[in-house]
C-alpha cells in the first residue's frame, strides 16, 4: 500500500517544542520593545512638528489629526533656520574631508612605518582625545581673537578637525591592521610607492572603515554644540546653536524647536543610508577586532 506525499510530508516534520516558540516569542518581544524605544521618540519629534499650537498641548495626546507645514515656515521665516542649516553642512562636511584624509594618511604610518618618536607621536595623538573641551577654551579663545578666526566657519573647521582626527586615526589604524603586511610588501616589489600602495591596494580594501570614520567624524562635527556656542555668534552660527536659542524666557516654542530638529536630524540619517552597507561591514570588523 503506497502512502501519500502529504503523509511523509507530515511525518517528517517535526514538532515545533514549547520552549523554542516561547524562546522565539520572547526575541520578536525583545526586538519590538527595542525598536519601539528607539523610533517613537523620533516619531514623536515629527509629528509634534506638524501639528498647530492648540494641537500640541491637547491633553490627550492627538495621535491622528490634519498634519500643517506652519512650523516649517516659520522656522525658515522667522528665524532665518536654513542659514544655520548651510552653516552646518560647510562646517561639518569641510572638517570630515579634513578628517578623513590626515586619519587616514596617519594612521597608515602608525600601521605601517617604523620611525622616531612612533610611539610618542601615537600617544600625544590620543590625548588630545582625552582633553576636557573646557580646559581647550581659553587659549584657543584667545588665539582665534588674534587671528580673527572666532565667528568664522574657517575657524570651527580646523577647531572640529584638530579635536576628531585622534579618534578617527584610532579607528583607521585598527582596520588597517587588519590588512596583512604582506599585501604592501608585494607591492614594493612591484615597484609601487608608499602613497600608490595605500591610495590603490589598502585604500579599497579598508573601505568600510573608511565609510565608518567618516559617519563618525561628520556626526561629531554636526552635532557639536559646546565649541559651537563658544566660538559662533551669528556669521558662522550652527544648527545646534540655533536649536537652542528656541528656549526663551517665556518658555519653549515647541513647534519650531520639533521642526528645526526633524530638519537637523536628515543629513545624517541621508547620509547613514546611502553608505549603511559599508558602515555594518566597518563596525563588524571593528567589533571583530
Amino acid at each position: 500500500m503506497e502512502r501519500s506525499p502529504n503523509h511523509l510530508e507530515t511525518k517528517n516534520r517535526r514538532p515545533v517544542r514549547p520552549r523554542a516558540l516561547v524562546g522565539q516569542t520572547l526575541v520578536w518581544l525583545g526586538i519590538a520593545a527595542v525598536l519601539f524605544w528607539t523610533l517613537f521618540p523620533i516619531y514623536w519629534l515629527v509629528t509634534i512638528s506638524l501639528k498647530t499650537r492648540v494641537q500640541i498641548f491637547s491633553m490627550p495626546p492627538l495621535f491622528l489629526f490634519a498634519p500643517t507645514v506652519e512650523n516649517y515656515q516659520r522656522v525658515i521665516a522667522e528665524v532665518n533656520f536654513d542659514r544655520y542649516f548651510v552653516n552646518s553642512l560647510i562646517i561639518a562636511g569641510a572638517s570630515t574631508i579634513i578628517v578623513l584624509f590626515a586619519s587616514l594618511l596617519s594612521a597608515y604610518a602608525f600601521s605601517r612605518m617604523r620611525f622616531a618618536g612612533r610611539k610618542l607621536a601615537y600617544f600625544l595623538v590620543l590625548a588630545i582625545r582625552t582633553l576636557p573641551p573646557v580646559a581647550a577654551i581659553p587659549p584657543i579663545f584667545l588665539l582665534y581673537m588674534n587671528l580673527s578666526l572666532k565667528d568664522t566657519p574657517l575657524g570651527m573647521v580646523l577647531l572640529y578637525s584638530a579635536f576628531f582626527v585622534s579618534f578617527a586615526v584610532l579607528m583607521m589604524k585598527s582596520f588597517f591592521d587588519e590588512v596583512p603586511v604582506e599585501i604592501d610588501e608585494a607591492a614594493m616589489v612591484d615597484g609601487c610607492s608608499r602613497a600608490r600602495i595605500l591610495w590603490s591596494i589598502v585604500l579599497p580594501v579598508v573601505a568600510p572603515g573608511t565609510a565608518a570614520t567618516a559617519i563618525f567624524a561628520f556626526i561629531s562635527a554636526w552635532n557639536e554644540f559646546f565649541f559651537a556656542l563658544v566660538f559662533t555668534a551669528s556669521n558662522a552660527k550652527t544648527a545646534p546653536v540655533a536649536l537652542a536659542s528656541f528656549v526663551g524666557e517665556s518658555g519653549v516654542d515647541w513647534g519650531i524647536m520639533t521642526a528645526g530638529s526633524t530638519i537637523v536630524m536628515l543629513p545624517s540619517l541621508l547620509l547613514i543610508w546611502i553608505i549603511q552597507k559599508h558602515l555594518v561591514k566597518g563596525l563588524a570588523v571593528g567589533a571583530v577586532k
